[in-house]
């Protein structure tokens, strides 16, 4: 078969690094390649791979995962929304330092339409990368980073009409944890920028070693999350608090009991209070899990489990996990199994 009609390509550890040298000479001639994945490849040779990106007509689908840290990530975002033709982008591209953020796009704007952004991403970073993704419908943030935000440089998060689904994982070491748990102004930005939205799936967990917790304020700010604009639109929220690591920490997370899927975190552990709602197990096809404790500390079981999803935070598959994974779920019932999780071999699966 003749390259010209490949229309999707896989590079995947650990055969990735041979397949991309093969890949350059032949990329002027992938002129029907509509899905590239590159996948936990070191980052020299995805910046390489990135840089003949623009040889490709009709990209529409694209899914980078690099095992080390990214040098020029920020050449990597703008070389990406260049792609007059794309329309999904995953991204997984770490880097060891806080870099400035790109600068807020004037006259070039990307195809993109489903961006999902799993590597950590500052408030500002966020704001810079949006200004290039004016057609964006879905969105996912899995590690919204806000530590080094204080009351000085705090900014707010700029979307656009288009949004129909975001998801938020956020995660604050430091002062002014409330911040970002404001109802009221998460109201006034949906309902101003975001009125076609509806999936809205939110995670904030709060870290401190040395201050304490206000428990008061803090069920008093997140109590607002029970108003008639969430209610309405059956958006509902479960928090935590407790010691986990020697160190304070308060979760607060988006459900919903209605819905057919079910997120399944870890306890903390020690909780000292917290508030849960009651689900359905029965009515649950999809679970995603997305750690090994969260896995081992549930009771329960969820009998009617089609589709499991292991979280990219999942650890390296012990014999005892199978044990663990039946005793939720049945096994032998599923159709669909999707392996976010990081570091998972061949042999392991």
């Amino acid at each position: 078969m003749g390259t010209y009609r490949i229309k999707s390509i896989c590079l995947s550890d650990p055969f990735a690094a041979d397949m991309s040298l093969l890949l350059f000479p032949i990329i002027a001639n992938l002129t029907q390649l509509t899905t590239l994945i590159i996948n936990n490849i070191e980052s020299n040779y995805i910046e390489h791979i990135v840089n003949h990106l623009s040889s490709l007509p009709l990209l529409s689908s694209l899914i980078i995962i690099s095992i080390d840290n990214i040098k020029n990530q920020n050449d990597i975002y703008y070389k990406i929304f260049r792609l007059p033709t794309l329309k999904y982008c995953q991204l997984l591209i770490e880097t060891l330092r806080y870099l400035k953020p790109l600068s807020i796009a004037k006259n070039e704007f990307s195809s993109i339409e489903h961006l999902v952004i799993n590597n950590k991403a500052s408030i500002n970073q966020l704001n810079s990368l949006l200004s290039y993704v004016p057609q964006l419908r879905r969105l996912s943030i899995g590690y919204l980073d806000g530590y080094r935000y204080n009351r000085t440089h705090k900014s707010s998060i700029v979307l656009n009409y288009q949004i129909q689904v975001l998801r938020i994982n956020m995660s604050i070491v430091g002062f002014y944890y409330l911040d970002y748990l404001n109802a009221d102004q998460w109201e006034r930005l949906i309902s101003t920028y975001m009125p076609n939205i509806r999936t809205f799936v939110f995670k904030h967990k709060f870290r401190s070693y040395y201050q304490n917790i206000d428990r008061t304020a803090y069920k008093t700010q997140i109590s607002k999350f029970n108003s008639l604009f969430w209610m309405k639109r059956q958006w509902f929220f479960e928090h935590q608090y407790g010691r986990q690591k020697r160190s304070n920490v308060a979760i607060f997370y988006s459900i919903n009991p209605y819905k057919k899927y079910y997120m399944l975190y870890e306890k903390l552990e020690k909780k000292i209070w917290s508030y849960h709602f009651e689900i359905t197990e029965h009515s649950i096809h999809h679970i995603f899990i997305h750690n090994t404790k969260a896995m081992t500390q549930f009771v329960g079981n969820f009998p009617n489990i089609t589709e499991l999803t292991l979280s990219k935070s999942f650890d390296v598959l012990r014999d005892s996990m199978i044990t663990n994974l039946n005793r939720i779920i049945p096994l032998k019932q599923l159709t669909k199994l999707t392996l976010d999780c990081l570091r998972f071999s061949f042999e392991q699966l």
